[in-house]
């Protein structure tokens, strides 16, 4: 916001835009028994707010590929579910890296 005396002369938001259908695309794997994890490194707020408006049961905020991803899927395992994971198209080095995506059983 730019106060202008008692006046806002702006307002800028920014927010992450859903993939259009993912709601449903939960809910239908939700019907199915699974249960979906979102892990972001988004601090927790904006976690919350995706998560609740993606439609996923749980979210894992702050994360790093390296820090939370495996420990969380491993725990899962542990646990005897079968736990997939995907991600979204990150960059590295100003070059888009090749989408993954891995499954464990």
């Amino acid at each position: 916001m730019w106060p202008r005396g008692n006046e806002i002369a702006g307002l800028v938001v920014l927010e992450d835009i859903l993939k259009l259908g993912i709601q449903d695309r939960f809910a239908r794997l939700r019907r199915m028994g699974l249960r979906t994890v979102m892990i972001t490194g988004d601090n927790p707020l904006t976690a919350a707010a995706i998560a609740k408006q993606a439609g996923v049961d749980d979210f894992v905020a702050e994360a790093t590929p390296e820090g939370e991803a495996l420990p969380t899927s491993g725990r899962q395992q542990a646990e005897g579910k079968i736990v997939a994971m995907m991600g979204e198209r990150h960059q590295r080095r100003g070059r888009p890296s090749p989408k993954r995506t891995s499954a464990w059983q």
